[in-house]
């Protein structure tokens, strides 16, 4: 619901963010870590003015979902699948080194094993949209560098489901549970072969018929990602 409360919350978020943008961007960095760096002042980290509601909430959630709907339309698909063995190696790498840091590192520190195990996995998660919109404000995520970044972005999210699935089920029951862990592959895959087979057979029989008179190829591809954001 639109009050009085969150229309001067998202004023002061803008507006800060906005300037913390400016002073990155002079310092020659991605304007988007200025961004970021309004959000840690401004929430509860340091100052706590702003509070997470659930309408605040929303507006996140929406703002990542057309952050990636944009990274999606500006790139190529078939880049992605040309580098997808660089990918997978900066994937790999990138997943457990930080997990493997941040293991030893909660171990040193007199952590549990499980809390060394979730600690540790949640240094090797990546946020692929923060990453497509800092690839954008550097101009780079039409090269090889930035297909190879997002691809193994992807690839490492989905190291982390499994991952993830395989601390639940130690945490729940002390063992693997090897079934979870194939069934969420298969999941995996399943929705991945889907996509690869509508978007390479069925969407381009309507893109075809469709323009930007009236907005109709803007609509198209809106809906389109929003049932890819429901079935994922």
């Amino acid at each position: 619901m639109l009050t009085e409360h969150l229309i001067i919350n998202l004023l002061l978020i803008l507006t800060v963010a906005w300037a913390f943008g400016k002073f990155a961007t002079r310092l020659g960095m991605p304007i988007m870590l200025g961004e970021l760096l309004a959000g840690i002042v401004l929430g509860p980290t340091l100052l706590g003015v702003v509070e997470l509601t659930p309408s605040l909430e929303f507006l996140a959630e929406l703002g990542i979902f057309f952050a990636m709907f944009y990274a999606g339309m500006e790139m190529d698909p078939k880049e992605l699948v040309k580098y997808i063995w660089p990918s997978m190696a900066v994937a790999v790498r990138g997943f457990f080194l930080p997990f493997g840091m941040g293991y030893f590192t909660c171990l040193w520190l007199g952590g549990t094993i499980f809390q060394s195990l979730f600690v540790g996995m949640g240094l090797s998660i990546t946020a692929i949209a923060v990453q497509a919109v800092i690839l954008q404000n550097m101009h780079v995520h039409k090269t090889k560098v930035g297909h190879i970044i997002i691809g193994a972005a992807i690839a490492d999210d989905i190291l982390s489901l499994v991952t993830l699935s395989i601390l639940l089920g130690l945490a729940k029951s002390g063992s693997v549970q090897v079934s979870s862990i194939l069934f969420i592959v298969f999941k995996v895959v399943l929705f991945f072969g889907f996509t690869i087979l509508i978007g390479h057979f069925v969407i381009p029989l309507f893109t075809r018929r469709l323009d930007d008179f009236e907005g109709k190829g803007f609509t198209f591809a809106l809906v389109s990602a929003l049932v890819m954001a429901g079935a994922a």
